[in-house]
């Protein structure tokens, strides 16, 4: 008899979480509060980020890593401000990783929050 009174019970719960997904897809897609969404991901403007690795994105003094100058350089790639040219990428956000001291090179583990990686530039640079 328990086992019959499980499955009754799992049988239900199943039931109510289906109608929780049914009535969350059929909100999901009535849209927002206001019920405007984007027809495409790419006419939502306002959440293109661009993450820059700075020791790899681009070397401005030669010496093989990546720095600030380098980043500055090539802004224009990233977003030249222009919404009617397709020669950037659109990005309307950077993401920077680390860039304060640090003895690694991916500079997740900070030294110093209030200084930059001589390596990648100045303060004046950031």
């Amino acid at each position: 008899m328990r086992i019959k009174e499980g499955k009754r019970i799992i049988q239900a719960l199943a039931v109510i979480l289906l109608l929780f997904v049914l009535f969350g897809l059929q909100r999901f897609q009535a849209g927002s509060e206001t019920g405007v969404l984007p027809e495409r991901i790419m006419d939502d403007k306002y959440r293109t980020c661009y993450e820059i690795f700075v020791y790899s994105f681009a070397d401005s003094d030669g010496d093989g890593i990546g720095d600030l100058r380098g980043v500055l350089e090539h802004l224009d790639y990233i977003c030249d401000g222009d919404p009617s040219t397709d020669t950037d990428l659109g990005c309307n956000e950077i993401w920077l990783t680390p860039v304060c001291p640090s003895p690694t090179y991916h500079k997740y583990d900070v030294t110093d929050y209030c200084d930059i990686d001589p390596q990648y530039g100045t303060m004046t640079d950031y």
